[in-house]
């Protein structure tokens, strides 16, 4: 749930709750999915490129999937830069260091 707090026309403020249009378990295997994705890919998928490639993340919306990616670089599974195309490009992180990168520089977040 997130907290909204909302001003009425009185100027009185009120905390309301917005319920995520997806469960926890559905965003998690989302996650487990998108995480296969990139760990089976040689090289930097943008998100249209990750959706094409697993049918259950087709219809999510980019900003869903914004969010997801982002909490997988948070856990340090994932990097993420701006590609030429001005996209942003996604790629797992233990591809990168088998292909002999330096991954420090997308650490973040959590470690472990």
């Amino acid at each position: 749930y997130d907290i909204l707090y909302v001003e009425n026309e009185k100027g009185d403020i009120q905390m309301g709750y917005r319920k995520s249009a997806y469960s926890k378990d559905q965003t998690n295997e989302w996650q487990g999915r998108i995480a296969i994705v990139l760990a089976s890919a040689e090289e930097a998928l943008s998100i249209p490129e990750i959706q094409e490639r697993d049918i259950c993340l087709q219809g999510i919306t980019p900003q869903k999937m914004a969010k997801m990616l982002g909490t997988l670089a948070e856990y340090n599974l994932v990097g993420k830069a701006k590609g030429k195309n001005g996209r942003m490009m996604y790629k797992s992180l233990a591809v990168m260091e088998k292909q002999g990168y330096d991954i420090e520089p997308y650490m973040k977040g959590v470690s472990g």
